[in-house]
């Protein structure tokens, strides 16, 4: 099962190398919202509780994950950061041969993410992205596997 994310404003960051046609194709769906990118379950995405300088490149974003977020860059994971009007989002993420950066901005309205929990599931971020507020649900209980540290 693998996860997938839709519809990034791709204005931040790149698309990951397609060259070619494939190049062609894929700022075409972008452009009718049907982009799609891809994780494996095994990523985890940790999401920053203090807002982030949207200015911030690879570099800033980098510092940041490893000052705030206590954990690695290169690992593979999904980092999330937000400004402090919570109406823009970054996402950094190392796939294997470079950094790639995927950015949201909102024209109107804001993102509700405030979390107890530096580590959020891939259901929650989307719901995060689409702009549901989380505060009042609740998730029932489901069947997870134990995490293996």
């Amino acid at each position: 099962m693998r996860h997938t994310i839709s519809r990034w404003d791709h204005r931040y960051g790149s698309s990951g190398g397609i060259k070619g046609r494939a190049c062609a194709d894929h700022h075409r769906a972008c452009r009718r919202g049907r982009a799609m990118l891809s994780f494996p379950p095994t990523v985890r995405i940790y999401i920053s509780r203090d807002s982030v300088d949207m200015r911030k490149s690879y570099d800033g974003l980098c510092g940041c994950v490893e000052e705030k977020l206590h954990e690695d860059p290169l690992s593979g994971h999904l980092f999330v950061f937000f400004n402090r009007r919570a109406n823009q989002v970054k996402i950094l993420v190392w796939d294997r041969t470079g950094f790639c950066i995927y950015g949201k901005r909102l024209s109107r309205g804001r993102f509700s993410y405030r979390s107890e929990d530096p580590e959020i599931d891939f259901a929650r971020l989307l719901l995060i992205l689409e702009g549901i507020d989380l505060r009042g649900s609740r998730q029932r209980k489901r069947f997870l596997l134990e995490k293996v540290t």
